[in-house]
């Protein structure tokens, strides 16, 4: 077993929500345009790979600097400190 602590939450239920926050704040085009930086997308109100497959660490990681790409870097680390406070992971400080 490993002992690397597991996320309270999946990868994707953190993407989503994000996404659901994001089309609310700054609309459809915004959220398509980040989920497009990072090779993701929306199927059936789920979030997927581009390949339609489950969420990774990777994905996530990616999801954060698309996000800093198109609306910033101040976004991006707002965004990695809530994925860190939510348990995600991937955004641990060091």
């Amino acid at each position: 077993m490993s002992s690397r602590p597991r996320s309270l939450a999946p990868h994707a239920a953190h993407v989503r929500e994000h996404v659901e926050r994001l089309m609310h704040w700054e609309g459809a085009t915004v959220a398509d345009e980040v989920l497009r930086k990072c090779g993701l997308k929306r199927v059936d109100g789920r979030i997927v790979s581009s390949t339609g497959g489950e969420l990774k660490d990777t994905d996530c990681v990616g999801y954060v600097r698309a996000v800093g790409a198109v609306m910033g870097e101040a976004a991006s680390v707002f965004l990695r400190a809530n994925f860190a406070l939510a348990g995600c992971t991937c955004h641990r400080v060091r």
